[in-house]
């Protein structure tokens, strides 16, 4: 009964108003009511946060609060950084942010278009080098699982990343001087 009803849930998701005008609605009534029969299921938390994440719902405040306890599913992680990102939770250091992309990445197990896009957004207002260093490894770690495109990709931002790190380092030596 209960995959039923995540099944039902999923359905109304990817469909929305194809399948009923209140399709909101429904599907959290469907995802409520898994939850009560069986609380620790993570699919129905996901899918309950993804409900509140659509802009067609727009409750990014739920689920932000759903997603962060999500930790070990990428997409719940890739939602946080992105959330994060929007908020402008990234000033004056990126830490949080990161974690969360760090989280996704590990993962995911690669490094995606989308997780790119977040980096090239988080590296103009990096103010600290040493908040970068965790990505950096994490991004050397994955190299021998990733696909040839995104080891380019991967390569290309550690690459932005020690031209960065350089470029403020010799700011600051210069300061110092």
């Amino acid at each position: 009964m209960l995959g039923a009803h995540l099944h039902l849930a999923e359905l109304y998701l990817r469909a929305r108003t194809k399948l009923a005008e209140d399709w909101p609605g429904r599907t959290e009534s469907l995802l409520k009511r898994v939850l009560e029969l069986s609380p620790p299921c993570r699919r129905a938390l996901f899918l309950l946060g993804s409900l509140y994440a659509d802009p067609l719902v727009s409750r990014p405040g739920d689920a932000e609060i759903i997603f962060s306890k999500l930790e070990d599913n990428a997409d719940a992680c890739l939602f946080m950084a992105q959330t994060k990102i929007a908020k402008g939770d990234v000033a004056p250091a990126p830490t949080e942010a990161l974690e969360w992309l760090c989280r996704h990445i590990a993962l995911a197990s690669s490094f995606s278009s989308r997780a790119s896009e977040l980096v090239a957004l988080l590296l103009p207002r990096n103010l600290e080098v040493q908040q970068w260093n965790r990505l950096a490894e994490l991004l050397q770690a994955l190299e021998p699982e990733v696909s040839d495109s995104e080891m380019v990709r991967i390569s290309e931002t550690r690459r932005s990343i020690d031209h960065r790190s350089a470029s403020k380092l010799s700011a600051l030596g210069a300061g110092t001087a």
